[in-house]
């Protein structure tokens, strides 16, 4: 009889820790499910709001500038899943974890809040899978050329008393690392474009070439096609290509012997690094 219950007290055993395992286990599952938020989809429909102003450009708008820096947070923050523009509306997709989420993130938009835009939210659900391609910029990288003026780099005796000069007349901030000149896209005016104006000293090294005074660096698309077709024109090229987070750069020799530098800017980035280099100036 005592073996008869010992032989049946392990199987017993067994099925009373598999059973508290099972429930622990499920009990953890459940609370780290309920802890996981899945993102909801709202689609956000902008319209002019009553102070949009009919008599000047959008960049110039009220609170454009502070609108412009909140969507490229949520592009930064892949909150933004897609965006365009239909009829005299702007559509973009939003990403959140519920309306009250939604809510706050558009009443964080400035010009929403001082109505230079309106702003309709509506919960989105997605029946058709697919993606959108970008025609116009995939277009665009077929066309390697310059599509801007990305610097001005110039040789000074005294650097730090030029910037000085500058700042005191002419208002131009700066550091160490020059001034950016912010501007807006023309094709995409929610997007910034920058300029960069630096002093350097006689005997930087930077500019590489005996006697030059200043140095071009102008914006492009397609690099890499770019560079293919001056090496078959014959350009010189200076070195090799170096690619950074804020964009990729390589140089050529000009007609006259003058080098150029080519920058396919990566504009979100080096608007970030910009707004750190400010606050710590």
């Amino acid at each position: 009889m005592t073996n008869t219950f010992h032989s049946l007290q392990k199987p017993m055993q067994r099925y009373r820790f598999f059973i508290s395992t099972y429930f622990f286990l499920f009990l953890s599952f459940t609370s780290f499910a309920q802890q996981i938020e899945v993102d909801s989809m709202y689609a956000m429909v902008y319209t002019v709001g009553k102070n949009w102003n009919d008599e000047i450009p959008v960049h110039d708008q009220s609170y454009f500038t502070a609108h412009s820096r909140h969507l490229a947070l949520l592009r930064k923050t892949d909150k933004i899943v897609m965006g365009g523009r239909y009829d005299d509306k702007g559509f973009m997709l939003l990403k959140a974890k519920n309306i009250e989420e939604a809510e706050a993130i558009v009443q964080r938009d400035s010009s929403v809040i001082f109505q230079t835009f309106d702003v309709a939210l509506y919960p989105f659900d997605i029946f058709y899978s697919g993606y959108v391609v970008n025609n116009k910029n995939t277009l665009e990288k077929k066309e390697p050329k310059v599509k801007g003026l990305g610097g001005f780099f110039f040789r000074s005796k005294n650097p730090e008393e030029l910037r000085i000069w500058y700042r005191e007349h002419l208002g131009i901030e700066g550091g160490d690392e020059g001034t950016s000149f912010e501007w807006r896209k023309v094709d995409d005016p929610t997007s910034s474009g920058f300029t960069v104006w630096h002093a350097f000293s006689k005997t930087d090294d930077y500019f590489d070439v005996a006697g030059q005074e200043f140095m071009i660096n102008y914006r492009v698309q397609n690099l890499e096609g770019l560079l293919e077709d001056l090496r078959k024109k014959g350009v010189e090229i200076v070195g090799e290509t170096k690619t950074y987070d804020y964009g990729s750069f390589a140089w050529i020799l000009d007609l006259e012997g003058r080098k150029v530098e080519l920058w396919q800017p990566n504009d979100s980035i080096y608007d970030e690094i910009t707004e750190q280099r400010m606050k710590s100036n």
